[in-house]
C-alpha cells in the first residue's frame, strides 16, 4: 500500500441494491462511517433510487463523505449538487461476457453523462472529477474510455500491448 499511497484518492464503499433507503439504514449507514479512518477520503455507492433526496444525502455526504454516480441499468444516475469531487462509475449489468470489443452501445448513458459534466465542469468548486468503466457498461472498457476521453478532448494513450501493474508503478 505505501508504493500507492500516493496515487489513491479515495476508498469506494459500495451498498447493495437491497439497501434500500430506511431509518434503520441510514443509522447503520451513519454509524459506519464514524468508524472509518477520518484521514481517507470516501466514495459512497448507494444503488437504489430511494436514496437520491438532497434532505436525505446531506445527513452524511460531506467533504470526506462523497456520493458516487453510478450508471447501471434500473439506477437513475444522481448527480448531488455542490460536491468538490464527483467518482462516477459506468458499470452496466452481467449480462456480458467476452470483453474484447464493445458490445453494447451507450448511447443515452453517454449523452446523459456528457450534459451533467458540461454542467458541474464549470463550477470553480470542482477539484476532480473520476469516472470508472468497466467492462460490463459496453462490452470493452478500455475502448469505452478513449471514446470518453475523445468526447472530453483529452489526449490519451492507445496502448498496444497489455500493461501490467508493475508497469504503471515506475
Amino acid at each position: 500500500i505505501r508504493l500507492l499511497k500516493n496515487k489513491i484518492r479515495g476508498f469506494l464503499i459500495q451498498f447493495p441494491p437491497w439497501f434500500k433507503f430506511s431509518e434503520k439504514h441510514v443509522e447503520q449507514l451513519i454509524s459506519l462511517l464514524k468508524e472509518i479512518p477520518r484521514n481517507n477520503q470516501y466514495f459512497i455507492e448507494l444503488r437504489d433510487n430511494s436514496w437520491f433526496k438532497p434532505e436525505i444525502l446531506t445527513q452524511f455526504v460531506n467533504s470526506k463523505i462523497i456520493l458516487n454516480t453510478t450508471y447501471k441499468p434500473n439506477l437513475e444516475p444522481f448527480y448531488l449538487q455542490n460536491q468538490k469531487f464527483y467518482y462516477i462509475r459506468l458499470i452496466g449489468d452481467r449480462k456480458l461476457t467476452k470483453f474484447n470489443r464493445i458490445q453494447r452501445e451507450q448511447k443515452d448513458s453517454i449523452m446523459n453523462l456528457n450534459d451533467n459534466i458540461q454542467k458541474i465542469r464549470i463550477s470553480p468548486e470542482i477539484h476532480e472529477i473520476f469516472i470508472i468503466v468497466n467492462n460490463h457498461f459496453a462490452g470493452y472498457a478500455p475502448e469505452s474510455v478513449i471514446y470518453l476521453k475523445q468526447n472530453f478532448g483529452i489526449p490519451y494513450l492507445n496502448f498496444t500491448t497489455q500493461k501490467n501493474l508493475f508497469d504503471f508503478l515506475k
